[in-house]
């Protein structure tokens, strides 16, 4: 039974955490959109992606806390991931509407764009991507939304893992004060 209340516990913080998780990344994808024509904006974005790590170790560590310092390393490392597939789900949903309806040329422009910059660059490299990103704009063979946004799910949850991880180790393994 009291199995069951730490469990039930784990899944609802990590829910409740991935809801915060998921407005932050998406907070952080405006931010990352506005930085393509600013260089403030480009600070910005650097100092959120600095932070996210902070945030996970800080809801772990209150977790932790909660449950007395007696959670193991794997019911850590499990809210860590609950946390961030919530989060990659409620970021997909707002990516998908903004790549699908909200600016639906924003592939089509970033592809132009990477061509644009590539261009610029005297190097084979360079060039091979360059032909590349032509083929993809003249055949109009852009990836959909849905591909983006579930290739951008599975890095935030992978990456979301590992940190998740590193965070529960760190937490486990540090001498009690």
């Amino acid at each position: 039974m009291d199995k069951n209340r730490v469990m039930n516990g784990l899944f609802n913080r990590g829910a409740q955490n991935g809801l915060f998780v998921g407005l932050y990344l998406t907070l952080l994808s405006w931010v990352l959109i506005l930085a393509i024509d600013s260089s403030l904006m480009n600070i910005v974005a650097l100092l959120m992606l600095v932070c996210i790590p902070l945030g996970c170790f800080i809801m772990l560590r209150r977790s932790y806390i909660q449950e007395n310092c007696t959670t193991p390393l794997s019911g850590l490392w499990l809210e860590g991931i609950v946390t961030f597939i919530c989060g990659s789900m409620i970021y997909a949903l707002v990516a998908y509407c903004y790549l699908r309806w909200g600016n639906p040329s924003f592939i089509p422009e970033q592809v132009s764009q990477a061509i644009e910059v590539y261009e610029k660059i005297d190097d084979d490299q360079a060039r091979e991507i360059v032909s590349v990103l032509q083929q993809i704009e003249k055949h109009k063979a852009y990836p959909t939304a849905q591909q983006i946004v579930v290739q951008f799910g599975l890095l935030i949850t992978f990456v979301g893992s590992i940190l998740s991880l590193l965070t529960a180790s760190f937490l486990k393994f540090q001498r009690k004060r």
